[in-house]
């Protein structure tokens, strides 16, 4: 019987300021991949022109010069919506050609993906790719259809803190019983989880947490704004400050001096402006004074996945602290206080690229596919037992209690699941005579207003038998979610047996308003 063709195994980790990925050696080790320019990472910039679009370093090199040309951050965007519900719009060139979030993203993962086909030896058709655990279902469906745009054909999405702990080696140093902390703050996201190894030595997500408005970019904000009013005092005028191209010029000071102040304990800020010489001297105690406020916000993320699990800090056994922004003293020193084992990775900004690649490995096998590294090697059967994620929201409908007139959030998988999850509620007719149903599927929380939800979809029963008031109209809600992140919800007349679906892979979250 012949064999079926080996697939190459490649993790992404689409960042919101860089974007890395990785792939497995015959050991079954992770290993980043050099990108275009050189080195591990890639700036996720684009620069776009009509049908010419420029990513990664070169295109950061033009921000200064070309602004109205450059989208940066677009991973950002992902999770927002548009009034008619379609993916923002993030570039207009000059004859109106408009680029999408989904397209700009798209761009960034096409080059990582033909990059690294230029040392394969087969084409590259399938890949884990990662997301903030904090993401919601719009931002996953995105990003899947973003991979499709850039030439894959199968894509698998895993949390980031998830890939890192895989990378961080969560199968070797937990004995069953023991816990390990994920600390992921990147550029433009900062979530944590809270990992469990089992008896079987599976390791499993029991709980996870983050913020998209709390990462990397607001310190680099708080930089900003440190270096714009000292501008300000030295006479350079509001509108030279608020030049885009200057606005560019002042980031790149602001991101030097902050990864500087992870290093030494005082820099010295240099900018020359319409013939003009600021120099600006600033010590790590101060901008750690000014930006306390970010690192207490990350901080109280942590504690949520603590108490979400009924866990304390001498609980969990080791801390592993990843992303660009781990580098920080101020966040180390604060979870060194809290924590007995914090661990310092070789490579914090790659973590999860790398076990993005270990668990594509793992899916594929599970799929009872052959895997392979770029150069066509055979890769042997991975170390560490199975990885489970957990469902980082939860899911459910719209529904009255009886008797009231107000909606409330029914929930049906909840927040913090290990998935594949499922269950089903019956719900019964609102009104006497009713004989239709919509459903709406909602991401939400307990106690949350529907209106605050986020609408995901809504099914339509239609042509019921109407209500008698007789109790025999009941409607049964099945939410299964998946491990993929697949989310299938079926809505059925328990009376009629008619039925209807909803399979969630690809559809446009609006906010329910």
């Amino acid at each position: 019987m012949k064999r079926k063709k080996a697939e190459t195994v490649i993790g992404i980790d689409l960042g919101t300021t860089n974007t890395s990925s990785a792939t497995v050696d015959q050991a079954g080790n992770p290993r980043p991949n050099k990108q275009a320019n050189g080195s591990y990472m890639e700036p996720s910039v684009l620069n776009i022109k009509g049908k010419d679009v420029i990513v990664g370093i070169e295109a950061e090199n033009m921000r200064a010069i070309e602004p109205e040309n450059t989208v940066q951050h677009p991973k950002r965007e992902l999770s927002i919506d548009t009034p008619d519900g379609s993916p923002p719009i993030v570039h207009v060139d000059e004859s109106g050609k408009s680029t999408s979030v989904v397209e700009a993203c798209a761009h960034i993962l096409r080059a990582i993906r033909e990059h690294a086909e230029m040392v394969s030896t087969d084409p590259i058709v399938s890949a884990v790719i990662s997301v903030p655990a904090c993401a919601n279902e719009a931002q996953r469906q995105r990003t899947k259809e973003a991979a499709k745009i850039a030439g894959f054909n199968e894509v698998f999405i895993v949390d980031e803190p998830v890939a890192a702990a895989l990378a961080a080696g969560a199968s070797d140093e937990l004995s069953p019983g023991q816990r390990m902390l994920m600390v992921d703050v990147g550029g433009g996201t900062s979530d944590v989880v809270l990992i469990t190894k089992d008896e079987n030595g599976d390791l499993t997500a029991s709980a996870t947490s983050g913020r998209e408005d709390v990462a990397g970019n607001e310190y680099d904000a708080k930089m900003i704004e440190i270096i714009t009013a000292q501008l300000i005092k030295e006479g350079i005028s509001q509108e030279t400050v608020n030049d885009p191209s200057m606005k560019h010029h002042v980031l790149d000071h602001a991101r030097k001096a902050k990864h500087d102040l992870s290093r030494t304990t005082s820099t010295r800020i240099a900018l020359f402006i319409d013939g003009k010489k600021v120099v600006i001297d600033l010590t790590r105690d101060e901008f750690e004074s000014a930006t306390k406020d970010i690192t207490d916000q990350i901080m109280e993320i942590v504690a949520r996945v603590l108490t979400e699990n009924n866990v304390t800090p001498n609980e969990v056994n080791i801390v592993v602290p990843v992303g660009g922004s781990s580098h920080m003293p101020a966040l180390r020193d604060r979870l060194m206080k809290l924590f007995a084992d914090v661990r310092t990775p070789e490579d914090p900004d790659l973590m999860v690229a790398m076990g993005c690649a270990i668990a594509h490995g793992k899916l594929l096998e599970a799929a009872g596919k052959d895997i392979q590294t770029p150069d066509g090697k055979p890769i042997p059967a991975l170390p560490g037992g199975n990885f489970n994620t957990c469902a980082g929201f939860s899911l459910g409908c719209k529904a009255f209690n009886t008797g009231s007139t107000i909606a409330e959030f029914a929930e049906i998988i909840a927040k913090n699941s290990t998935l594949p999850a499922s269950n089903t509620q019956i719900f019964s007719m609102k009104q006497l005579g009713q004989n239709q149903v919509d459903v709406a599927v909602l991401q939400g929380e307990p106690g949350q207003a529907p209106d605050d939800c986020l609408l995901i979809d809504t099914l339509h029963l239609t042509g019921l038998p109407p209500d008698d008031g007789k109790g025999k109209a009941r409607i049964e809600v099945t939410y299964d979610y998946k491990a993929d992140g697949l989310v299938v919800v079926t809505a059925t007349d328990l009376q009629s047996k008619k039925s209807v679906t909803t399979d969630i892979t690809h559809y446009i979250a609006t906010p329910n308003s």
